[in-house]
This record gives structure tokens, C-alpha cells and sequence, in this order.
């Protein structure tokens, strides 16, 4: 041999052997975990937003009730007329509004109240809000929302 040649085999990297699919296994099992990350964190934000959704409606039950109620004290404390408790009534809300999905019963009863040769009439309003639909007795959809309000007004 030539020193050349010598110098040339001393010089030349070792090869080890190779080592084959250790890299794959180790990407294939970090886009497992990857992907279940991803589909947890999809998940949880479909439950946040349904629940957000849930709470608005809420909230838009409760002042659909409240127009019920409403409704209710104009009709009693109303100047025209005599003071009558409306019957059990299921009102129809605005159709441009945001409470048009809500369907609104009302029911009221009244009492009258001797007190000193005065009459004093009493009023118990009962207002209650459901959406979507009427209000159920079963088992309701998923996104359904119930509210009740309750009012007693006095009028001498």
C-alpha cells in the first residue's frame, strides 16, 4: 500500500450499522398524540360554545318572561276601564326581534282584599318563557330553555 492510500483509509468516517423505521415509530406516535390533542381540544370548544349558546338563550328567556309580565301589569293597572286579570294567555312576541323564537304563557289570578271598607285587589302574575317550541312537560330537546317569573301586584 501507498501512504496515500493509507492515509486516505484512516481518514474515511466509520460506518455503523444501519438502524432502520426508529425515526417512523417515533412520528407515527407523535401524530397520535398530536391528533388526540386536537380532537380533545375540538371537542371542549363545541361544549364551551354550545353551553355559551345555552346561557344566552337563558338570559333571553328570562326577558321574554318579563314582557310577560308586563304584558300583564298594563292589562290590570291599565287607566281605561276596570281592573281585569287577563286569563291565561300565550302571547305572540315581535317576529323582527330577538325573543320571536320564545313562546310566552301567562296566567293571572286575582284576590280581593277588604281592609277598613276599602278594596284592595291583589294579583298574582305567573310568566313563563320556552323556546324552541312551546313549553314541554316531558323530556325536552337538547337546546331547550325555560323560564318562569312571578309578580304580585296590589292596586287600591
Amino acid at each position: 500500500m501507498t501512504l496515500q492510500r493509507r492515509r486516505a483509509a484512516r481518514t474515511r468516517p466509520l460506518r455503523l450499522p444501519r438502524q432502520r423505521g426508529f425515526a417512523i415509530a417515533g412520528a407515527v406516535f407523535l401524530v397520535v398524540i398530536l391528533g388526540t390533542l386536537g380532537l380533545y381540544l375540538a371537542r371542549i370548544t363545541a361544549q364551551n360554545q354550545a353551553g355559551s349558546a345555552l346561557d344566552v338563550n337563558g338570559v333571553r328567556a328570562y326577558h321574554a318572561a318579563r314582557a310577560g309580565i308586563e304584558w300583564a301589569a298594563f292589562q290590570v293597572l291599565a287607566p281605561a276601564g276596570a281592573p281585569d286579570c287577563p286569563a291565561t294567555t300565550t302571547l305572540a312576541l315581535p317576529a323582527d326581534g330577538t325573543l320571536a323564537a320564545f313562546t310566552v304563557t301567562v296566567s293571572c289570578s286575582s284576590v280581593v282584599l277588604a281592609e277598613a271598607g276599602s278594596d284592595i285587589r291583589s294579583y298574582q302574575i305567573i310568566s313563563r318563557a320556552c323556546a324552541p317550541g312551546p313549553c314541554t312537560a316531558g323530556q325536552p330537546p337538547v337546546d331547550y330553555v325555560d323560564r318562569q317569573v312571578e309578580a304580585t301586584l296590589v292596586r287600591r
